[in-house]
């Protein structure tokens, strides 16, 4: 039961931990980040399609736009696809623990993440501080709802993350 508790009570923080927090480093040996960190898959590059839904003509298209971005401008976006996102109980937290755990934007001006869970049929934008600056809440609502849930929800994953980076690049470009 104890643990229970405090597996809630991370993910409640993780999930709705305010801009104010940004400062602090994620600390990968703290007993909290190895609870947080659990079940992580390991990052593969700027799209980590662990459920094979893209092709690898697809990955590469999306590769190049994300890293053509990153050298111009030193932002980085990643795409992660997952079929679930256990231990976490929703989407926003497991995105925003999956985002600080892979250190997007870490290294340079900010980082922006989008993962689509298979299992929850469910899209979320996660963006760090910084990036929230030019691509705030609402913003990243609104290409969630208007270009990557219709597109998904006709199965045409590519075209969804290729519409919403660049959109993405024009706003925060």
């Amino acid at each position: 039961m104890k643990h229970c508790l405090l597996l809630f009570c991370l993910m409640a923080f993780l999930g709705c931990a305010p801009c104010k927090d940004c400062e602090k480093k994620f600390d990968p040996k703290s007993n909290a980040a190895k609870l947080a960190t659990k079940g992580f898959p390991k990052r593969k590059g700027f799209v980590n399609d662990y459920q094979n839904i893209l092709t690898a003509a697809e990955t590469a298209g999306l590769e190049q736009i994300m890293s053509d971005f990153k050298a111009k401008t030193n932002n980085e976006i990643v795409i992660a696809i997952v079929d679930g996102v256990y231990p976490y109980f929703g989407l926003n937290g497991y995105a925003m623990g999956l985002s600080d755990y892979w250190g997007v934007g870490r290294d340079g001006n900010g980082g922006l993440s989008i993962v689509l869970s298979l299992q929850m049929h469910k899209v979320q934008v996660s963006t760090s501080c910084s990036t929230s600056k030019n691509i705030d809440k609402t913003e990243s609502q609104q290409i969630v709802d208007e270009v990557l849930v219709p597109s998904f929800r006709d199965k045409k994953f590519f075209a969804g993350f290729k519409a919403a980076l660049l959109e993405i690049i024009a706003k925060w470009g």
